[in-house]
């Protein structure tokens, strides 16, 4: 396991999330160590996220794991900002550090990161199109997962449910429109609306695309 110099208590009730919880703190200790690679600021982030992990709860049946979006709680996402691909996502920013000991990129990557990716292609938890909070972000996850570690079957499940995300436009006067999670309104904005989408969907087409030149 890691070796852990920092301890943070956790209280029922508490966010896990990346924008409102304890995963955004890991995430902002991880960011320090990329730029002051003082040790401490890694130790903090280890120790959070191990943290996290315990509070994730697994079926045994298969292997399936559920993010609470709050400690204790009986909700679980999936999503960038609340859920399984925010953990998803600052477990490879750290295995993606150069300096960081090989030990820990081997446990990150057969704990943290391909369990993740194991539950999220499982389902195509298709309930939201959106990028923060819905499932273009958990297609951009897998997809920096397949870029990290040459997976092709990943980076085709990435784009597989990009194109899933297409079932949710609504096109109007030859323009195309996401809608909010209440279906009552269009939204452009970065986490659920065109603006989120059209970052995403530009990432895995241009990978494709020079995949394909190469």
């Amino acid at each position: 396991g890691f070796v852990l110099t920092f301890q943070l208590p956790f209280k029922k009730g508490e966010h896990l999330g990346l924008f409102e919880g304890y995963l955004g703190l890991a995430y902002f200790e991880l960011l320090l160590y990329s730029r002051n690679k003082n040790i401490k600021n890694l130790n903090k982030c280890l120790s959070i996220i191990n943290k996290i992990k315990d509070c994730i709860i697994q079926l045994e049946t298969d292997e399936t794991l559920y993010y609470p979006i709050s400690i204790g709680g009986n909700t679980s996402s999936p999503y960038i900002m609340d859920g399984l691909s925010g953990f998803l996502y600052v477990a490879l920013e750290l295995y993606l550090i150069d300096d960081i000991d090989n030990k820990l990129k081997i446990e990150l990557k057969d704990k943290f990161i391909f369990p993740c990716v194991k539950s999220l292609t499982k389902d195509k938890w298709a309930q939201y199109p959106g990028f923060l909070d819905g499932l273009t972000g958990i297609a951009y996850t897998i997809y920096k997962v397949g870029k990290t570690f040459s997976l092709n079957s990943l980076l085709d499940e990435a784009m597989s449910i990009l194109l899933n995300v297409e079932t949710f436009n609504i096109n109007n006067h030859f323009c195309t429109y996401i809608p909010d999670k209440t279906y009552n309104k269009f939204t452009f904005d970065i986490k659920s609306g065109n603006a989120g989408i059209a970052y995403v969907q530009n990432k895995i087409l241009t990978f494709f695309k020079k995949d394909i030149e190469q």
